[in-house]
């Protein structure tokens, strides 16, 4: 067992291993890779494999697993819905797959199929096609309906939050920084008119201040947000925006603009003009404790507009179990209670 893997083959390892010192008391085996993760010849090996898979997935637990994430008997199993029962319950995805086989739940030809996939592009797929930091690192998907959850993941774990956003309102979900920024604008007076303003007033409504200046305010604002996303506990890692529209081809894409520029004629799909995107933000853990992320839905451009929403999600971070582990061996625990704060930006 060693820390160089990922906590899910260590447990899977110790279960075996445990099996086979419950099933073949007083006889030595000494196991390498092949003898623990990959199906041997030898009746020892399948039955301490069988040991380690209902000792870490008891049947009940697979079941209830498998209905949660949307598992029935004969149906289609997606990548993604088989790491999310493995990330559950604790184990690898192979290992996850290969129990929801043996009982059942998954068939042996869609068992092959799950196996070609990689945990990676399962969890990519959660995260709308945006790769987690660290690879082994598990993922959260939550979305609008998972309002006010709490999650209890490990460090470097990533929460990938979903909502709807319609950007030609002008709202935006923003976390406190951003809405630091937005409430320290100030109403500007509306500058003169351009026919009746003399060359010298369009000059200084044109230029307000020198480049050098400006070039230089916006390095230290860069700088500011470089240096307090190294310290925060739950630092967004990825942001981005799917239009509503996104679904539609390019040609189709392009047919549409034709059209609302009045240079298309003939039979065309009707633009959806203003439709509700979704905003994805990928949040990773980096400190323990108890913490909170919070949004709110409000005007971007309007200092101090009203919220018209909020969305929360808690997390309890947890050390890795390795780390855990080394503490107790030290006599050096963590924090007795860890700490709780409302943290409501990166």
């Amino acid at each position: 067992i060693t820390t160089q893997r990922q906590p899910a083959v260590q447990r899977y390892t110790a279960a075996h291993e445990i099996g086979h010192w419950i099933l073949d008391r007083g006889r030595p085996w000494f196991d390498g890779e092949a003898e623990i993760m990959r199906p041997s010849v030898l009746e020892r090996e399948r039955l301490a494999q069988l040991f380690a898979s209902y000792f870490l997935m008891p049947p009940p637990l697979v079941y209830d697993t498998a209905t949660r994430h949307g598992i029935q008997r004969g149906q289609i199993v997606d990548p993604p819905q088989a790491y999310l029962v493995a990330r559950d319950m604790g184990v690898s995805y192979e290992a996850a797959v290969r129990q929801l086989t043996e009982l059942e739940l998954v068939s042996a030809p869609d068992r092959q199929r799950l196996l070609t996939v990689s945990p990676l592009l399962a969890k990519r797929a959660l995260a709308h096609g945006v790769r987690p930091l660290v690879g082994y690192a598990d993922v959260w998907p939550v979305d609008e309906r998972s309002n006010d959850v709490r999650l209890d993941v490990v460090i470097r774990d990533e929460i990938v939050i979903a909502l709807p956003e319609n950007r030609s309102t002008g709202y935006r979900w923003m976390a406190a920084p951003t809405l630091a920024l937005r409430d320290r604008r100030e109403r500007q007076q509306a500058p003169p008119s351009y026919a009746t303003a003399d060359t010298s007033t369009r000059a200084a409504s044109e230029s307000p201040i020198p480049i050098a200046e400006s070039t230089t305010n916006r390095i230290a604002v860069t700088e500011t947000a470089t240096s307090a996303a190294t310290s925060v506990p739950l630092t967004v890692v990825a942001d981005h925006y799917a239009p509503g529209w996104r679904a539609r081809t390019s040609r189709q894409v392009r047919t549409m603009r034709r059209l609302l520029a009045g240079r298309s004629h003939g039979e065309v799909p009707v633009p959806r003009i203003s439709a509700t995107g979704r905003r994805w933000l990928s949040i990773q853990a980096r400190e323990e404790g108890h913490w909170q992320y919070k949004l709110v839905y409000v005007p971007a451009h309007q200092a101090f507009g009203p919220p018209v929403a909020e969305f929360r999600v808690g997390a309890t971070v947890h050390e890795e179990p390795a780390v855990v582990h080394r503490r107790a061996l030290l006599g050096v625990g963590g924090r007795e209670e860890p700490p709780t704060a409302v943290w409501s930006g990166s």
